[in-house]
């Protein structure tokens, strides 16, 4: 509940806000499964582990999505993995617009 709320307050106060959408839920032997954080997805689930706690070894999707009015739209998914002392990101290099 509180990385949501905080990844939440962070999104309002950006620009890029009326654009933006972000999900987020477990990744496993399938690509949506357990905690599911949200209930604001295409694809609704129960957010059923929103109010637990994050238990290391889980590994969390987040994706994002940012419409353009007229172009379409981009869409991010970020992987990270809860460690003991936080968490550990896989594939957050090359963000730049090459």
């Amino acid at each position: 509940g509180d990385m949501i709320a905080y990844a939440e307050g962070v999104l309002k106060k950006s620009t890029v806000a009326p654009y933006t959408d972000f999900f987020a839920h477990g990744m496993g032997l399938i690509t949506h499964e357990a905690p599911f954080l949200m209930t604001n997805h295409p694809v609704t689930y129960e957010g059923t582990y929103a109010a637990k706690p994050l238990e290391k070894n889980m590994v969390l999707s987040v994706e994002t999505t940012m419409l353009h009015p007229t172009r379409g739209f981009i869409k991010l998914e970020d992987t990270l993995a809860v460690t003991e002392a936080g968490y550990v990101m896989f594939g957050d290099r090359g963000r730049g617009w090459n």
